[in-house]
């Protein structure tokens, strides 16, 4: 019984008998991608034997050319990928994947800087979430001079004072 027989009768619901699961525990996907790939690599080189010398040259710069096109496609990726990484930093844009994003979709010349502050300050305008902000938390008091100077927030001649009003008005401790 074919392996097709066998997953048309599972997926119909029946349950397989012993010779089927024995079929199917010695069927191996990966072995069988394998022997696919050898016969095509085969078929290739019976082919390219049947080629003349310049065709067979022809082929190769055929090859050549459409992997030179994809190695450069790759490089340009990176470039763009990169110079975005660096305006993102630059910029405190805190994903520079949808900066990627939001360039491609303005097709932004990322070799042109006027065009690239532009676009940046308008992100800044309508997304200022996207950005990382470059304040310091909290309210600001420890930039106050003599925050660190560790003196007293009372001094003893206030305290004084103040003690000895307390007892012109009777007050006891």
């Amino acid at each position: 019984m074919s392996i097709k027989n066998i997953i048309s009768k599972l997926l119909s619901g029946s349950q397989p008998d012993a010779d089927e699961r024995a079929e199917l525990e010695r069927f191996d996907p990966e072995k069988l991608l394998s022997e696919i790939s050898d016969l095509r690599a085969r078929a290739e080189a019976g082919e390219r034997e049947k080629l003349s010398e310049k065709e067979r040259l022809e082929l190769d710069i055929a090859n050549i050319s459409k992997e030179r096109d994809q190695l450069k496609a790759a490089h340009d990726t990176m470039l763009r990928r990169n110079h975005l990484r660096e305006l993102s930093a630059k910029s405190n844009f805190s994903d520079p994947d949808y900066l990627d994003f939001l360039a491609g979709r303005e097709e932004l010349d990322l070799a042109d800087a006027a065009a690239c502050d532009n676009f940046i300050e308008k992100l800044r305008r309508e997304k200022p979430e996207a950005f990382s902000s470059t304040l310091k938390s909290g309210s600001g008091s420890r930039n106050t001079p003599g925050f660190h100077d560790r003196s007293p927030l009372v001094h003893e001649d206030q305290i004084s004072r103040i003690i000895s009003e307390l007892e012109n008005t009777g007050y006891r401790a």
